[in-house]
Parts: structure tokens; C-alpha cells; sequence
């Protein structure tokens, strides 16, 4: 999957704008996502990108992938017992406290 420019560039000017140990912290939450999302069914990993990262809603997603609200909250709920099971999900909860 491509990075987008603007999506680069949004990432560039954050990191430029974060202090040595936020840095730090933003780069191991990176790695640790990688690792995840490399064992995460596609799905699973598709509706946690749209949601969390590009801050779409469960029913935008549903209507682009044209399935169920539900079917989208499925894979959420489905990607956070994947998370649990390998040890993330008290690691990223910071990152994922808002809920669909």
C-alpha cells in the first residue's frame, strides 16, 4: 500500500513538531501497529485503519465496502480481541479509547 503525499507530509510535520521522547514513543507505537496489523485478518485491518486512522465512521465504511454497519463494528470488535490476544491492546489503548 502506497503512502499518500499529503499523508506523508501530515506525518513529517507532527514528527517535526514532537520533543525527542515523544518521538520515541511515536516510532515504537508505529512498530508495534506493524506487527499487529502483519498477523490481522484484512478486514479486520481495513475497518481499524478507516476508523481510527483516516477518522471515517462505521457507516461511511460500510456504504463504501456495501455491507452492514455491523459487519464493520464485527471487524472492530474482532480486530480488539486480535489486539488482546497478542498483548496490544493495554499498549495502544491510548490510541483507541474514542469508540465507533
Amino acid at each position: 500500500m502506497k503512502k499518500s503525499l499529503l499523508a506523508s507530509t501530515r506525518n513529517e510535520a507532527i514528527d517535526n513538531a514532537m520533543l525527542p521522547d515523544e518521538k520515541l514513543e511515536q516510532m515504537e507505537l508505529r512498530k508495534l501497529l506493524r506487527v499487529l496489523f502483519e498477523e490481522m485478518p484484512r478486514a479486520q485491518k481495513a475497518a481499524f485503519i478507516g476508523v481510527y486512522l483516516d477518522g471515517k465512521t462505521p457507516r461511511e465504511l460500510a456504504e463504501e465496502w456495501e455491507v452492514t454497519p455491523n459487519a464493520v463494528h464485527r471487524s472492530l470488535r474482532m480486530g480488539m480481541s486480535h489486539l488482546a490476544k497478542f498483548g496490544g491492546k493495554r499498549q495502544l489503548r491510548p490510541y483507541f479509547e474514542k469508540r465507533p
